[in-house]
C-alpha cells in the first residue's frame, strides 16, 4: 500500500480528472482504489474478465478489454481527446509502457509502477514528449512519508484492504500459503502468527 501511495503522490492529480491503471492484478487493482480516495475517474486495462469485474467492484469507472479495443483511441474517445491526466503502468509489459505514454494528456503524468520484464529499451517519441511536456517517471517502494499515509488510512477505517486478501493461513499452513500465492488467479495471501 505505500508502494502505490508513493506511485500517486507523484502525480498532480485534482478532482475530477481522468486515470488510466493498466493492469488489474493487486498492485493495479491497488491503484484504483487508492486513486478512487482522490476524487478521479478511473480506467482499467485488463484483459481478463474476472479482474475487470473485481476492479468495478472496487471503484473502478470503466473496465477495458485491451484485446476488443484500442486502449489508446478508447481513452482519448472517454476524456473527449484530452488524454489521462495520470497513467499507472503496473505490468510488466514493455509495449504498455508506450500504450502508457500515448495514453496520457498534454501535461499528463505517466507512473512505470512495474520494472520491465524483459528489460528491452522502448523506443519514445521525445519530439512528442517535449511539444506536450508529458512527465514520465517510475516508482518502486515506499517512502517513510507513505508508510506514514498507509497506517494512517488503515489505523483511521479509511481504506479497507481485505477485498484484495485471497485468503489467511496460519504460520504452520506456510506451504498451502506459498501454494496459493504462487496461482496467477490470486492477490494477496496473509500468514497469521498466533491468534
Amino acid at each position: 500500500m505505500a508502494c502505490v501511495l508513493n506511485s500517486i503522490n507523484r502525480t498532480h492529480l485534482s478532482f475530477g480528472d481522468d486515470v488510466l491503471v493498466i493492469g488489474g492484478g493487486t498492485m493495479g487493482l491497488l491503484h484504483v482504489m487508492l486513486a478512487k480516495l482522490r476524487g478521479v475517474r478511473v480506467i482499467l486495462s485488463e484483459p481478463d474478465e474476472k479482474r475487470r469485474q473485481k476492479a468495478l467492484s472496487l471503484g473502478a469507472d470503466l473496465a477495458l478489454d485491451p484485446f476488443t479495443c484500442d486502449i489508446v483511441e478508447e481513452i482519448m474517445k472517454i476524456t473527449d481527446g484530452v488524454g489521462a491526466n495520470a497513467v499507472f503502468n503496473t505490468t510488466p509489459v514493455p509495449a504498455l509502457a508506450l500504450q502508457a505514454i500515448d495514453a496520457a494528456a498534454q501535461n499528463g503524468t505517466v507512473i512505470m509502477f512495474s520494472s520491465l520484464h524483459p528489460n528491452e529499451p522502448v523506443p519514445v517519441n521525445l519530439g512528442s514528449v517535449h511539444s506536450t511536456q508529458k512527465v514520465i517517471t517510475g516508482a518502486q517502494n515506499g517512502s517513510i512519508e507513505t508508510f506514514r499515509q498507509a497506517a494512517a488510512l488503515l489505523s483511521k477505517g479509511l481504506f479497507d484492504p481485505s477485498p484484495l486478501i485471497e485468503s489467511v493461513y496460519d504460520y504452520h499452513d506456510f506451504d498451502k500459503a506459498m501454494e496459493c500465492a504462487m496461482r496467477a488467479d490470486t492477490y494477496k495471501v496473509v500468514l497469521r502468527i498466533g491468534e
